[in-house]
């Protein structure tokens, strides 16, 4: 495959509205399974050429995913994605005051410790 069409490989795996659920990895964690599924697909992507015939994976998932400056490709880990963006809310809830904040930490938090808190069952996912 030529350099261009590798290069064009790689944009459309990069994160975008598009190409993976972002909005819903905001929110949810991904199931045990799901990102190991996504990434047998994004792989596929990748190495499959245009008459469908399975090649030879040059290169193994893991090496490319890593950042370009430690000799990968720059793909991004779709679990350690979910995680950051879900941590991205938990720092908001923290350090940011807004009418969702207060909501949360009056429901759930109030004089405890995040650490302490414990889910119930009755609980929102979110």
């Amino acid at each position: 495959m030529q350099l261009v069409g590798m290069s064009l490989l790689l944009i459309l795996l990069s994160p975008g509205p598009g190409v993976t659920p972002m909005f819903m990895m905001s929110f949810f964690e991904l199931p045990k399974g799901v990102p190991q599924k996504l990434d047998c697909f994004r792989s596929r992507f990748y190495w499959q050429n245009e008459q469908h015939k399975r090649k030879y994976r040059l290169v193994q998932w893991e090496i490319m995913c890593q950042p370009k400056d430690q000799g990968g490709l720059g793909i991004q880990n779709l679990e350690i994605q979910n995680k950051c963006l879900l941590s991205k809310w938990l720092f908001r809830l923290l350090n940011e005051e807004g009418m969702w904040q207060e909501l949360l930490r009056n429901k759930y938090i109030k004089n405890k410790t995040l650490g302490s808190c414990e889910k119930k069952s009755t609980d929102s996912h979110f």
